[in-house]
């Protein structure tokens, strides 16, 4: 059985906000939200969550499905854009401009950094 690799990163309509822990990404998520499916979320390894409503119907449940589809890619890719538009507003110790040299390991760390919730 596979393990969810935390951090969880849930990418919508304002970007991809990074959660410690995947307690933290349930807490965050409203019913209302993922009913309207406005988030694709990943673990910290570009595996695709299955994102559903609780059974107490107040926020979300995270399960990693038995065969997850990766799409580290495009986790990356979502990073990248976020991290972009962080250094365009703000002195960051980071190259923005060689973001896309860096592994997806490498994005998801320095995403903790400047907006994990």
């Amino acid at each position: 059985m596979s393990i969810i690799r935390e951090p969880i990163i849930l990418d919508g309509d304002g970007g991809a906000d990074v959660f410690r822990t995947k307690e933290e990404a349930e807490r965050f998520t409203e019913p209302i939200d993922i009913k309207n499916g406005d988030y694709i979320a990943y673990d910290a390894a570009g595996r695709l969550l299955h994102l559903s409503i609780s059974p107490d119907g107040f926020r979300g449940q995270l399960v990693l499905p038995d065969s997850p589809e990766n799409r580290s890619t495009e986790l990356a890719e979502a990073l990248r854009t976020k991290l972009r538009h962080i250094a365009a507003v703000r002195d960051v110790p980071f190259n923005s401009t060689r973001l896309d040299d860096y592994s997806l390991d490498q994005l998801v760390q320095i995403s903790m950094n400047y907006y994990t919730r």
